[in-house]
Parts: C-alpha cells; structure tokens; sequence
C-alpha cells in the first residue's frame, strides 16, 4: 500500500483541527478509517506528517551461505 500523499495528510489535519472526526475526514477522500487515523496519531506523536519508514529485517540464516 501506498502512503498517503503530504497535500492530502496535511488535509487530514487541518480537519481534525477543525473539530471533524476521523469517519467524517475518511469518508470525504474515500480513506479507511484506520489510516486516516494512522495519519493523526503520527502527527499528535511526532509532530511529522512524512509516512514512517519499514524497517528491513535481514534473515540472517541466509546471509550465512558458506
């Protein structure tokens, strides 16, 4: 799944600042409830809107070949 473009989390911001709820804010950009949710709690938690990045876990039997 894609991140949420930064015009449109900004936006999801500014309507939770406006006193919208989340169902409210994920029905109007066609949006789950859950990551609009995702997209506040970052924001209330970080102060960030940048999507957070996967961390890559290295299966580190098959880096141990010979």
């Amino acid at each position: 799944m894609q991140p949420y473009p930064m015009a449109i989390r900004r936006q999801i911001i500014v309507k939770y600042q406006r006193g919208l709820d989340t169902a409210e804010i994920a029905e109007d950009y066609g949006y789950c409830v859950a990551g609009v949710h995702r997209v506040r709690q970052r924001y209330e938690e970080s102060g960030s809107l940048e999507p957070r990045v996967a961390k890559r876990v290295v299966n580190q039997s098959s880096t141990n070949l010979l």
